[in-house]
């Protein structure tokens, strides 16, 4: 075996091939993370660097989205069926690998964008097919007293892998354009995604499968599950992250355009950008973990998405390196609270039986709309180009590629989603009312932080002298 990740408080919970599997688990997630830290980030630039337009760049994360609901769509039908999850899992990342070299020659010998977008788009159906059945074969795995404990271990290995292959690209990439061969570091970072994804065959086959458990209750059909959205509490939940979702997705796809093309920073900054808001990300989800537990997942809810909005903003009014940096990091600790309580929050209105074909429905609409709103911020870079439309908004003419107005509209959409549907669902746990929500959810948390940190730092002193 490789480096034992698994800790003894851990693995006395386990049997021996279980502890082995879970740590091949985890060198596995790392090769993801690796993968992902290197090629997913950097493919809107590498797009950008063949001259793809600010529409086929909103294609990029959009047809991923669409492949991803596809995918979730219908594997966990397929998989009650097939029942090999391990077989699947590692031909369906194989494949997923194979595609980052279709990426690369294609785009080489052809030298269109379309290309990327057509075979990330298959890799990411390939992968994101077996993405319940993984989630089945993971919880098989891990007994329940430990799940929290062994997740919240696997994903900050796996986070500060991403973390790290993401600033090893910058910087490849920004030591390749001074030799200027910016090429050659493109092709260096996506053969390394293909290597590290196609890697992950190994830890996968030294993986333990426990044989798949089948229920035979009938499943909740999509059609049905949209049918009943606006009658329940999660419903509800759905409704409104899916519409900030679509918000969010507006903009998303153009920050790398807007950093590179527009104000020109150099790719080591954009992936130290990238780097600060997923780090940040990572090291507050304990943060709003305990939170959680203690107040419930709806308030955090609330306060994360009513701060998300007004972050937007600063990417319609900042040109500065160090401000979004700040943006970014502030956005990945709010951003950490959202997703955390968001997926207590499904499995709090879940019964057991359902949190699988509840989760996998909810990727399927959250993806889709995100699909939808990369698509709609597309189309926007086009119109908004047009003289009528300058000639009704005159202001557009004086942005330098019209991004800030995707932005802008990015604000208005959050904003108004959180107006109008942030009350339509509730917390259904009994948790403690809460008085003044920035003394408890940012101002106690920050200090007893930084109280467990300052006494050790003035007992060592006093050591000293």
């Amino acid at each position: 075996m490789f480096i034992n990740f698994i800790p003894y408080k851990l693995a006395k919970h386990l049997k021996p091939n279980y502890k082995k599997s879970l740590n091949y688990a985890i060198i596995d997630g790392i090769f993801w993370a690796i993968m992902f830290g290197l090629g997913e980030n950097f493919l809107i630039p590498f797009a950008l660097f063949f001259g793809a337009s600010s529409f086929l760049v909103s294609l990029i994360p959009g047809i991923g989205q669409l492949s991803i609901a596809i995918s979730n769509l219908f594997s966990p039908a397929f998989i009650n069926k097939f029942q090999k999850r391990k077989i699947l899992i590692i031909i369906t990342n194989e494949i997923h690998a194979f595609s980052w070299i279709l990426i690369l020659f294609s785009t080489l010998f052809f030298k269109n964008p379309i290309f990327i977008i057509i075979f990330y788009a298959f890799g990411v159906l390939s992968t994101s097919f077996a993405m319940t059945p993984w989630y089945s074969w993971m919880n098989d795995l891990i007994p329940l007293k430990i799940r929290g404990s062994y997740w919240g271990l696997k994903n900050k290995i796996v986070g500060f892998a991403q973390i790290g292959a993401t600033l090893l690209g910058g910087f490849i990439l920004s030591l390749f354009k001074k030799n200027n061969n910016t090429l050659a570091g493109f092709s260096l970072i996506i053969v390394l995604s293909f290597l590290f994804r196609g890697f992950s065959f190994y830890p996968l086959l030294k993986q333990h499968e426990p044989k798949m458990k089948i229920t035979h209750q009938k499943e909740t059909s999509f059609f049905l599950f949209l049918k009943t959205l606006n009658k329940t509490n999660l419903g509800k939940f759905i409704i409104f992250n899916s519409l900030l979702t679509f918000a969010s997705a507006m903009m998303f796809p153009f920050i790398p355009v807007f950093l590179i093309q527009t104000l020109h920073f150099s790719y080591l900054q954009f992936s130290i950008i990238i780097f600060l808001g997923s780090f940040f990300m990572f090291l507050s989800m304990s943060y709003w973990g305990g939170l959680s537990d203690k107040y419930g997942n709806y308030k955090i809810i609330e306060v994360t998405s009513i701060v998300v909005p007004f972050l937007t903003l600063g990417w319609v009014v900042f040109r500065n390196f160090y401000a979004f940096l700040f943006i970014n990091a502030i956005s990945g600790f709010f951003w950490a609270g959202f997703f955390l309580a968001t997926q207590n929050f499904i499995f709090d209105n879940s019964i057991k039986s359902k949190i699988h074909i509840n989760m996998a429905y909810f990727f399927v609409l959250n993806n889709l709309f995100a699909f939808f709103g990369s698509i709609t911020g597309g189309a926007l870079t086009k119109i908004i180009t047009k003289p009528f439309i300058q000639n009704i908004l005159p202001f557009i003419k004086y942005t330098p590629q019209k991004l800030e107005i995707i932005f802008f509209i990015s604000f208005i959409l959050k904003t108004l989603a959180i107006i109008f549907f942030i009350k339509t669902f509730y917390e259904i746990k009994t948790k403690p009312k809460i008085h003044n929500t920035f003394i408890v959810f940012i101002f106690k948390p920050a200090i007893t932080y930084i109280n467990k940190i300052i006494p050790i730092k003035i007992k060592k002193n006093i050591q000293r002298k």
